[in-house]
Parts: structure tokens; sequence; C-alpha cells
């Protein structure tokens, strides 16, 4: 901790430690300084009627003209002023050789708040000034000026930074870089709250790091890894920002996380980053956030989505069914709990289950509501009963429809791609629907080549289960039987039906 040293009479010495708030007043001081350096020389009347000149000039003269007006200190200052504060100005007076030439000629040099200034609006704008090409060009001539500045020896730290900076930051691919250089140790921060490269937060320079930044550490961190990039991809204005031309930050961040976890599943953290991102890809395609988001990802991503979704949905169905049981006092539905959660379970295990869909009845919907958060549930519909919640799951080339209470499992060989169950535009179902309708529909359409089967949740002798087995290997679906059984029951299964 450092310590200053104070003068008493000059006669005697006294040391005290430094504390937070002398830092913190002195990081005050500091901006305040910075603020003042940015507003020197501007509030006089001959700095406005310059100002005012050069925008006359740059909307009805030539480059040429104006580089010839450009004969004064003050000319020099006003010129830099609009480079870094008008967006028209910048279009019709861009930055160039000749431009950097001309703005050293009235004094043979930058003063250091030129110099400056020039900085800032390397950090602020960056890649909107001009072409890579033109980039070089300015990157080289503030390196050069602020080389010279540095070898007087008695140049400000402001100045020191950005030379031992130059190579990696004032190039037309810096941020790349500077991401590049870091070690695994240090952090982005860290070098942007040294003076000379810090308050420009908002600018380019720094918006187009941290995207590297953040992009690079997800695309090294270990799989599924709860990392604290994490919790700063999720912030809005991160999220948000601008990748290139077409995409955000988000639509890179998305691609990232999807890509690299398993097929088969996807680690928490990394799900609740997806979702606070780009909410549940099941909704209607022509909903605001699906078009913002999940409209310019690839189909095989959304469907890898949907596979993972599939588990939460069954998590939030199967907590329903346990509450319906308990809640019910139905000890029928408590005893087969186990056995119907274990089978549901090891479908999902095996990798069968490629999307689903919930239809929570209003009790149940009661009850997830206490429990969870809004953001923390998934997309779903509502079934038109007080006691009754289902769940669609597609198994394989099969298609699942298992409910609670007095529900049969339905199982289905076909259902059609328009069919009500895919339109996420409809949000309420009856259990008519979902069950006997359902088979109306796909006898219309399939025929003779439709099979279904309607099975009763019998507790005796693994019957159901036993059905469910018999009707998936009927349709070319092989299930790991160790999967969707404990083991106590896998070996009485085996005695029974010879497995």
């Amino acid at each position: 901790m450092p310590f200053v040293k104070i003068h008493s009479n000059c006669l005697s010495t006294k040391f005290i430690e430094w504390t937070e708030r002398h830092f913190r007043e002195f990081d005050q001081c500091t901006k305040r300084l910075t603020d003042i350096s940015k507003k020197a020389g501007k509030t006089s009347d001959a700095f406005q009627k310059t100002v005012k000149n050069f925008q006359f000039l740059s909307t009805w003269k030539t480059l040429e003209d104006i580089n010839r007006e450009i004969i004064k200190p003050i000319h020099v200052r006003a010129v830099t002023h609009l480079l870094l504060t008008s967006d028209k100005f910048r279009k019709k007076v861009p930055i160039s050789q000749r431009l950097l030439t001309t703005l050293e000629k009235p004094l043979g040099r930058l003063t250091n708040l030129t110099l400056l200034s020039l900085v800032r609006l390397w950090f602020e704008h960056f890649d909107k000034l001009c072409s890579p090409d033109v980039l070089k060009v300015f990157g080289k001539f503030l390196s050069e000026r602020i080389e010279s500045r540095v070898a007087k020896h008695n140049c400000s730290p402001e100045m020191k930074n950005l030379h031992e900076y130059a190579e990696l930051i004032f190039k037309s691919d810096g941020p790349a870089r500077l991401i590049n250089s870091l070690s695994q140790s240090e952090a982005l921060d860290e070098i942007f709250n040294k003076p000379g490269l810090q308050g420009y937060e908002s600018g380019r320079f720094q918006n187009i790091c941290r995207m590297l930044y953040y992009i690079e550490t997800l695309s090294r961190i270990p799989v599924g890894t709860n990392h604290s990039v994490l919790a700063e991809v999720k912030k809005r204005e991160v999220y948000e920002a601008p990748f290139d031309d077409k995409l955000l930050i988000g639509h890179r961040i998305l691609s990232i996380l999807i890509d690299r976890s398993p097929e088969e599943d996807v680690s928490d953290c990394w799900q609740d980053v997806i979702l606070a991102i780009a909410g549940d890809p099941r909704v209607p395609k022509a909903s605001p956030k699906y078009q913002k988001w999940w409209a310019f990802l690839t189909q095989q991503q959304i469907s890898k989505v949907y596979g993972w979704l599939s588990k939460v949905d069954l998590q939030l169905f199967l907590a329903a069914l346990e509450e319906h049981g308990k809640s019910s006092g139905n000890f029928d539905l408590q005893r087969m709990f186990p056995s119907r959660k274990k089978f549901l379970e090891g479908l999902i295990k095996q990798g069968l289950v490629k999307r689903s869909r919930l239809f929570i009845g209003s009790k149940a919907d009661m009850f997830l509501k206490q429990i969870y958060k809004n953001k923390e549930l998934p997309s779903y519909a509502r079934a038109l009963d007080t006691y009754r919640s289902m769940i669609y799951l597609q198994v394989g080339n099969c298609h699942f429809i298992e409910g609670s209470h007095s529900f049969k499992l339905w199982i289905f060989s076909k259902i059609p791609e328009d069919s009500k169950i895919f339109n996420y535009t409809k949000r309420e179902f009856t259990v008519w629907e979902l069950s006997t309708s359902l088979v109306s529909d796909c006898l219309k359409i399939y025929k003779s080549e439709f099979k279904y089967t309607d099975i009763v949740h019998s507790p005796l002798n693994f019957r159901w289960q036993h059905k469910a087995i018999e009707f998936l290997k009927e349709n070319g679906e092989v299930l790991d039987l160790e999967d969707i059984f404990t083991t106590q029951e896998y070996r009485s299964y085996k005695i029974m039906y010879g497995f």
C-alpha cells in the first residue's frame, strides 16, 4: 500500500497510509482533468465561429479547398473537433494521409492535445472511420508521432502507455492483435484502465475487443464450464452489440455455445445463456424474438436446442405429475411415478427424443409458477383441463403423447408436420385434440399406413412398458432396456418377457 509524506513546518515528517477514499478522489480528479482537456480551447467565440466555417466548407467546397483553409492552430482544433463529433463531417472530410499531413502544417507538428484528440478518434470510431488500408496509414501516423513524444523522455504516463501498446493497438487489426496478446491471467479491463487507454468504453475499438474477447473465451473454455464470461455475455448491452453488418454478437455467442455442446445434452449454465439471449425457439416463427435471433441460425442448430429443451419439458411435466399424485392423494399414480419417470428419462438419455411440447393444465400451471420464475420456464401451451397435463415427445420416428391423471400413453407411427400440435400460434388444446381427434386426423391422411396404440398405465407385470417397447420395435426403434428400467425392474422384465 503506498504512503504519502506530509511536511509540517518543515520540522517534522509524518507518514499516513492511503485509503480507498484517497484513490477514489484521485480518480475523480483525473476524470475531471480529462473532461477539461477535451473542452480546452473549444468554448471561445473564435473557436465556435471556426467550427461553423469548416462545417460550411465541408458542405460546399472540395477536399482540396478545405485542406488549403487549414493554416492556423485554431483551424486544426476545429477540424479535429468535427472529426470527433460529426458523422456528417467525417463523411465529407475522411481521414487520409493528405489531411493528417495538413493538420501538422500550422505549427510544423501536432500539439499534445491534438494528438490525443486523434487518438480518441481512433478509439471511438475505429473501423467506422475508413477502409482497412486507410486505417493502416492512420495507425502508422499515430504510432510515429507518439514515438517522437516518448523519445524526449519527459512525456506523460498517457503517452508512455500508448507507446507501449502501439504495435498492438494502432493497426487495422488492432483488436484481434490485442486479444491474442493477452495471457490466461490477464484481463482486458486491466489494459483499458491504464492512463491513455481509459475513457473509451463506448468506442468501437473497445467494443470490438470485448466481442472478440468474449467469443475467444467461449471458444476455448471447457465445454459446459460455468465460467465468469457467461455472466458478461448475458448482459443486454453485450449480446445486442453489433458484430458485423448483419449479425449481433449474440448470434455468434449462440452459435458457439450450441455448436460446442454435445448433441445429447447441454450444461444448465450454457443453456441459461442461450435462453436469456434468444428465448425458446419453439415459438411462432413470426414472433419478434424468433425473427431477431433464431432466424439467423441454421435448422441443425435449432433442432439441437429442441432436443435439449425436451429434457426441460420432461422435468416440468414430471414435476407436475408428481405434485398431482401427492396433492390428489392418488396412491396408484404415486406408486407408478418412479417407473414412468425412469422410462421417459431413459428415452432422453438414449438421445431418442428429438423434440417436445408441453400442454399444462390450470392446476399444474399454478404449481409451476409458484416454484419457477417466468424467465426460467420454457414456452408451453395450455391444456384446457383443471387437473391433466400432457407432453408430446418425438421418439425416433415415433410420436408419444403422455399425460397425467387418467390420460393414456398414446404412441403414433406418424404425425403430419402441419398438425395442430406443431402450430405454435395455437396456445390452447383440449384433451380430445391431443388424443382421439389426433388419431382421426392421422387416419384421414395416412390411412392404412398409420399405426397407433393407446396404453393404460397398469402397474401389473410391466404391461404398459412392454406394449410401448413392442410398438417401438415394430416401427424400427430399438431401446436399451437398461436405461428405461431400474436394475431390479430389468431383471424381472427379462424373466417375464424373455429379453
